[in-house]
């Protein structure tokens, strides 16, 4: 048997880093059959990759391959008891329970996920704890204040309770009121756009967009919309909105104009679904 020289370990360990990187990017473009098989054709090569297969359990759950991307990430917790990796394979576990409704299982794997101490600052920005943890409480029903609610920053606030308010209040922070020469990289309303209006107009078209692949806690909706805002490098094309979780009223908890990176082939043409919206109550 041959035994591999550190250089072309190293070469090999490049390698195998390099066609992550590249599946990752394009599971970010949306193309999850094309990322699903470049990662099981990864796998076949990298069999015992831990990174691989937490990806692969991501691309199954994304895929809407729930029970296989259970079967897959489950298997792993086991296997890596006090290793950071299974942070990351906690964290696509809890999306996925999300993704199920189930929030009990979510919620033990969660505590889970408290229990263990991670010196990675990825992992932790990966979960907003304080978050999760209320917003799965709440869920369950088993949500106790600890303090009063203005205590808490405006995303927690939501979530202990929605305040439609507050949402209107909190948006005014995107308005066209700074100079240019004061935005810092930061993204504001273009000044034509009436945010009040904007708001009744998402409201009509939400329940029949697609959404985005969770990538943080509320679901996330994007939209092509020319020139909705800008920032110091030009114009903004694009509307994020963030809906508090499999909620049936569709309680928007932040809207505003977004720079795509992610999930292209998910955004939705926000004047088509306008259209086809007022279509619809011409014809009731």
């Amino acid at each position: 048997m041959k035994v591999q020289s550190k250089k072309e370990k190293s070469h090999r360990q490049k390698s195998s880093e390099y066609e992550k990187t590249s599946i990752n990017n394009v599971l970010y473009r949306g193309n999850f059959s094309l990322a699903l098989k470049s990662i099981q054709d990864y796998i076949k090569k990298y069999p015992k990759d831990i990174k691989a297969l937490t990806m692969y359990g991501k691309l199954l759950r994304l895929s809407k391959e729930t029970e296989k991307a259970d079967e897959i990430l489950s298997s792993l917790v086991p296997l890596f008891q006090g290793q950071k990796e299974l942070g990351f394979i906690l964290i696509e576990l809890i999306y996925l329970k999300l993704d199920t409704y189930d929030y009990a299982k979510a919620y033990d794997y969660f505590r889970l996920f408290q229990s263990l101490t991670f010196d990675n600052d990825l992992i932790n920005k990966s979960l907003p704890s304080f978050l999760t943890k209320t917003l799965l409480e709440k869920k369950l029903n088993i949500y106790k204040p600890i303090i009063e609610r203005e205590y808490y920053n405006y995303f927690e606030r939501q979530v202990i309770a929605y305040d439609e308010a507050e949402l209107l209040g909190h948006t005014t922070i995107f308005n066209a009121h700074q100079n240019l020469s004061d935005l810092n990289g930061y993204i504001r309303f273009n000044s034509e756009i009436d945010i009040n209006n904007l708001y009744e107009d998402i409201k009509k078209v939400i329940s029949n967009s697609i959404k985005t692949p969770n990538y943080n806690l509320f679901d996330t909706y994007l939209f092509y919309y020319p020139n909705i805002g800008f920032a110091k490098d030009g114009a903004i094309n694009h509307l994020k909105v963030l809906v508090y979780p499999n909620s049936d009223n569709f309680d928007i908890v932040e809207f505003a104009p977004y720079r795509i990176k992610y999930y292209q082939s998910f955004i939705n043409d926000f004047f088509e679904l306008q259209a086809l919206e007022e279509l619809k109550r011409s014809l009731r």
